[in-house]
């Protein structure tokens, strides 16, 4: 092999070892967007349950007052 011909295969090379860098740095991209969106959606679903854990910790009261009245067998009104 000459020195121009492995010049030119380590010009190749360099050439083709660009375009699989190019490539990871795009599946990389591509990742860190699906992450991006994976975090707003565990976020929004996380502000859900704690709304749920409200509605529940609510309900909860409701039902005990009503169960003292219904034990005591009284209303306020």
């Amino acid at each position: 092999m000459t020195r121009a011909e492995i010049e030119r295969d380590q010009v190749g090379y360099i050439q083709h070892i660009d375009v699989v860098v190019g490539h990871i740095s795009d599946v990389q991209a591509g990742h860190s967007q699906r992450l991006d969106r994976i975090e707003r959606v565990l976020t929004q679903h996380t502000d859900q349950l704690k709304a749920i854990k409200t509605t529940q910790d609510a309900m909860q009261i409701q039902l005990s007052e009503i169960l003292t009245i219904l034990r005591n067998g009284k209303t306020d009104g």
